[in-house]
């Protein structure tokens, strides 16, 4: 019984905080600079979106309580949805503290209007914690809304109602602003129901979903919300039917809202919502976040505010570096269910995300690589073991426990002379694992044939000279596997650039005097890129000729190409002093087109850019990397940056963010809802730890 009544006050203090007052700071104020004074309506819809104050009185003269100001938002004459959106704003708030949501919505194209409505005491906390009557939340609700006297809580009549005062608003509007449409939302007088979005933060948040329950609307939004009796949900959520299908019905909110973040899952189960999805993180996630309809938030509130304002309140929110607020493009996705166009994302997202541990074998994963068309991933332990795994395309997790399903190899060279654990190849024959093996203490190649459990193992090389770093082409329409690799010393900068054919093994290419921190295949293609005197170099197998493809200022450390869907042919990055990208289209002879010129975005830390790879998401190119402090294995973060730069640029930081951590080589598998990032981890208790982030863009 006492752990009852502590965890009960503990609710109900969190709930007390969330309490709005006028002290807490300087309301934002409406577009219009007359305060509380109506801007003039206009006589033709706005050719941009306008927001100005509507006083109830204006409405309907009875209404002289609750007088502060409703917002009405116009959306610009060329982008208007045909919806409304109608906002509660949370006890004792009134619409001039949630502007920024408003305006958000106005933006992305529904008529609005934030309601001033009779809210000065809390549901949760001043009403029904002393009434015995089991269904106080629901009868405080149905009261407001409808202006019914069935509560002895609170004395709202028919004109004060929420249905009524929102009736009287749309009536005025239609009458005086005819030219902005605001007569669409009623018919026969009424509201018509299936166009409205209606939302709310708080004890609206409830008022939201028992609008919902009452009336088939468009779509409903609960922001940090939950309705409580006796620890566990009011029965009226559960019990009460709904007008509204569980499928318009969607929550949000911030994981230190406790205890109310702790009680969404149960509320997501009452909705209905479980079969629509887990509940996805914003910050590691962008537009259309996987379809969910349970967005959750995690960026630490500003000082001296809480966690229950932050994600829509003006007065608590975070703001990036344009000066927008960081979750607008998730507020726009909730009232349209669509991907905001790139100007209204936050560039970059700067935010780092909360990225999951993979597995549980004590020995590591280390340098995975990935093969998204049959969800299997390759891998080395501790002790220099090869692996091969099966993955779950939905979660991007092991289908087993600790991913070690199939043993391929033992006694691998170690990484710290190979750099390299093993690759998948491809050829029309299928696929196989490449990977170097001491033979007589020299490191050679070795394929690896796997069909069901059973592998079978060859090295394709055994004459004397060493052979590090095995990177394999993907390319179906050959009739056998090339291999790149260093070749002739125990480094892989020691080395030239050797290449052969699976077929000839003994006949081998070699290409440059010294191999600069790697080569890469393009993948589709039978050439490869490297970096010789400070340049990219592509080099054509067929041919057997090389052609440098950048001539412009900077030592470039890095080369890797692809097939890209922008331009139909090969685009190339590269690593220039070790502080930006160079992104290169192939014109047909050299040196190439530099297409675009990425820097490191002002919330990294660190200075350092390593370990970049291109991956297709959606018809668009991206690039996985780390962000480090140094040169060396260091400190790092992991990015994921589309190609574009300025305006249109594409940043999302994908890692744990969990202090200076040592993170390494992101490699991306294409699962079957969304694009997943993995990452190594190194040092202590984190040694060759796997990683994987969800960046929420779609295959």
């Amino acid at each position: 019984m006492k752990t009852k009544s502590i965890s009960w006050i503990i609710l109900l203090m969190a709930v007390l905080a969330c309490r709005f007052t006028a002290a807490e700071a300087p309301l934002a104020s409406v577009l219009s600079p007359q305060g509380d004074a109506p801007t003039p309506v206009p006589d033709s819809t706005p050719a941009a979106p306008l927001c100005r104050n509507l006083l109830p009185i204006e409405t309907d003269s009875t209404l002289t309580q609750w007088n502060e100001a409703h917002i009405v938002c116009a959306p610009g004459e060329a982008n208007q949805r045909g919806e409304l959106f109608v906002f509660l704003p949370g006890t004792g708030a009134t619409p001039q503290d949630y502007t920024h949501l408003m305006d958000a919505a106005a933006e992305a194209g529904l008529h609005g209007i934030a309601l001033r409505y009779p809210n000065d005491e809390s549901v949760n906390i001043d009403i029904c914690p002393s009434d015995p009557d089991d269904n106080c939340h629901q009868l405080v609700r149905q009261e407001t809304i409808q202006g019914v006297d069935v509560s002895p809580h609170v004395a709202v009549d028919s004109r004060n109602s929420i249905e009524a005062r929102l009736q009287s608003a749309l009536a005025f509007l239609a009458a005086h602003a005819p030219a902005e449409g605001w007569e669409y939302y009623l018919g026969n007088g009424t509201p018509r129901w299936n166009t409205i979005v209606v939302a709310g933060h708080s004890q609206g948040g409830g008022h939201a979903i028992y609008f919902a329950k009452l009336h088939p609307v468009q779509r409903v939004i609960a922001f940090t919300w939950v309705d409580v009796r006796k620890r566990e949900l009011a029965s009226w959520i559960t019990d009460m039917p709904s007008a509204t299908p569980a499928e318009n019905y969607y929550l949000f909110w911030h994981q230190d809202d406790q205890p109310i973040a702790g009680y969404q899952p149960d509320l997501m189960t009452a909705l209905g919502l479980d079969g629509f999805g887990s509940p996805v993180i914003i910050e590691q996630s962008i537009p259309p976040y996987q379809n969910t309809h349970a967005l959750v938030v995690i960026t630490p509130s500003p000082a001296d505010q809480i966690a229950h304002n932050t994600p829509v309140v003006d007065f608590a929110l975070n703001f990036d570096a344009n000066g927008a607020p960081i979750y607008k493009a998730a507020w726009q996705y909730l009232l349209t269910l669509e991907a905001p166009t790139a100007a209204a994302v936050p560039t970059p997202i700067s935010a780092a995300v909360n990225a999951v541990k993979m597995g549980n074998s004590p020995l590591g994963y280390i340098d995975p690589e990935f093969y998204s068309a049959l969800n299997l991933v390759t891998f080395a332990d501790a002790d220099m073991n090869a692996w091969l795994a099966a993955l779950d395309p939905q979660t991007g997790d092991f289908v087993s426990p600790d991913g070690r399903d199939i043993f391929i190899d033992r006694d691998l060279t170690p990484l710290r002379v190979s750099f390299n654990a093993p690759e998948f190849g491809v050829d029309k024959n299928g696929w196989a694992l490449y990977y170097t093996k001491d033979v007589n203490g020299v490191p050679q190649i070795f394929r690896a044939a796997v069909s069901g459990e059973t592998v079978t193992t060859e090295n394709l090389t055994d004459d004397g000279i060493i052979r590090l770093s095995a990177q394999a082409s993907k390319n179906p329409l050959l009739e056998n596997t090339r291999l790149l690799y260093a070749r002739g010393g125990f480094s892989p900068d020691e080395g030239n650039i050797g290449w052969l054919d699976e077929s000839a093994p003994q006949t081998s290419e070699t290409i440059a005097d010294k191999i600069d921190r790697g080569a890469r295949w393009i993948d589709g293609t039978t050439s490869f890129a490297f970096v010789r005197d400070g340049q990219a170099v592509v080099y054509e197998t067929e041919t057997k000729t090389a052609q440098m493809v950048t001539d412009t200022p900077g030592e470039k450390t890095y080369a890797y190409g692809w097939l890209a869907p922008e331009t139909g042919g090969i685009l190339l990055l590269t690593i220039v002093d070790d502080a930006r990208l160079e992104i290169y289209a192939d014109n047909g002879s050299a040196p190439w087109d530099l297409i675009s010129t990425l820097t490191i975005p002002a919330a990294s830390a660190y200075s350092v850019i390593g370990s970049p790879e291109p991956f297709i998401a959606g018809g668009k190119s991206y690039v996985t990397l780390v962000v480090k402090k140094n040169t060396n294995y260091a400190p790092a973060e992991v990015w994921v940056w589309g190609i574009a730069s300025g305006a249109e640029r594409f940043a999302l930081r994908c890692d744990d963010g969990q202090g200076e951590l040592i993170r390494t080589d992101p490699e991306t598998y294409i699962g079957a809802n969304q694009v997943f990032v993995y990452y190594n981890t190194i040092g202590r208790e984190q040694r060759f730890g796997l990683f994987r982030c969800n960046t929420g863009l779609a295959p």
